[in-house]
């Protein structure tokens, strides 16, 4: 194995160390609410307002990224009912807000399966559970780009593209459906534990 095959795992491993550094230490306890209020400003505040701006067709709720499952052929209906002024809008947003969204969920999600588990197993909780929302923010990040390429290629279709596209996100869907039942199990294991085993 080269000098150069082996430069990718030290930056992977330092890539993984600050991940974990902000969901079990940087973003613990009532910091959760730093990562929690920039989620909620891009969900309620800056996405209703680039949808609005995108026009009545944005606004409805169609796009592609925001259904739990969309088909090739329905992506491209809602492509084709944004018209050219709601796909710039939607390009850009995909291209720089929606880059920063996955980023900021994967920290809040991660530091909340943190905060959950280490609460309800002080100590003894596997680690690598607040590690799951990388995975999401990969799916998130691969479906952006998917995205990205569909637009700038309007009206074309990208046979090989747009199914990808679909997939990440079904993938990206259930990986918050996932991490959302970890979040819940750990929370129920917290009470449990202050509540029904602290009694023993």
């Amino acid at each position: 194995m080269t000098a150069q095959s082996r430069e990718p795992r030290p930056a992977l491993a330092g890539l993984l160390a600050a991940y974990d550094r902000a969901v079990l230490t940087q973003f613990a306890g009532a910091r959760v609410l730093a990562p929690a209020a920039l989620f909620a400003l891009f969900t309620w505040a800056g996405f209703p307002a680039l949808r609005s701006w995108a026009g009545p067709a944005a606004a409805s709720g169609i796009l592609p990224d925001m259904r739990l499952r969309c088909t090739v052929d329905e992506g491209y209906a809602a492509l084709d009912a944004l018209g050219e002024h709601g796909r710039l809008v939607y390009a850009l947003s995909v291209a720089a807000a929606d880059m920063f969204y996955p980023i900021v969920s994967a920290l809040l999600l991660g530091a909340l399966v943190s905060l959950a588990w280490q609460a309800a197993q002080p100590g003894r909780w596997n680690r690598r559970l607040a590690r799951i929302p990388l995975v999401y923010l990969l799916a998130d990040l691969s479906e952006n780009a998917g995205l990205i390429a569909m637009l700038a290629a309007y009206p074309a279709r990208l046979a090989g593209v747009a199914p990808m596209t679909a997939l990440f996100t079904e993938i990206k869907w259930a990986l918050v459906a996932l991490c959302s039942m970890i979040i819940v199990a750990g929370a129920v294991g917290a009470a449990w534990r202050r509540i029904g085993g602290g009694r023993r």
